[in-house]
């Protein structure tokens, strides 16, 4: 409706709203210690994203290119993670502590975007199979998690950079 419509999560116990039809909010407000799992399309409707100390929210795999653009988002102390799961997937994130995790074989191409904001963000590669973002847009994460990618080199698998993605 008209003016700010808040949906305000009031429980500690983390829960998904994935299945869930959420549309028309424009802020999420989340009590201290709360973790929600939504899709791309329930996040990208917020410009307001409140928490009191340390929430996390969740953006589930859809297997669809999907866009998320946080970097205009207000925020407060709330943590995303967001997983790319198709090359079409375009994240943009905000000002918060924020992950983009792969999880799978993944190849970029030029629609593929990852862009880390202003907070200390860190791109989690979570699979011990080839991911190549040379093609893509990836910019902007001050930490590179490769923890499902342990003997990857041994085993022959490896993930492919541009010396500008992986010199920032």
């Amino acid at each position: 409706g008209t003016g700010t419509d808040v949906l305000d999560i009031n429980t500690t116990t983390a829960f998904t709203m994935v299945a869930a039809t959420v549309t028309g909010f424009e802020t999420l407000d989340l009590i201290d210690g709360s973790a929600v799992t939504m899709l791309a399309s329930q996040l990208d409707q917020f410009t307001s994203l409140i928490g009191e100390s340390d929430e996390t929210i969740t953006v589930a795999a859809d297997g669809v290119a999907s866009t998320v653009d946080i970097s205009g988002v207000t925020g407060t102390q709330v943590d995303t993670t967001i997983t790319i799961d198709n090359a079409g997937d375009s994240v943009k994130l905000g000002a918060g502590t924020d992950t983009v995790a792969v999880a799978a074989t993944l190849t970029f191409t030029s629609a593929s975007v990852a862009t880390g904001g202003t907070g200390a963000d860190t791109l989690d590669i979570n699979t011990s199979t080839v991911v190549d973002f040379s093609a893509g847009t990836l910019e902007g994460f001050t930490v590179l998690a490769a923890d499902g990618s342990e003997n990857h080199a041994s085993a022959g698998v490896h993930h492919t950079y541009t010396e500008a993605q992986i010199d920032q």
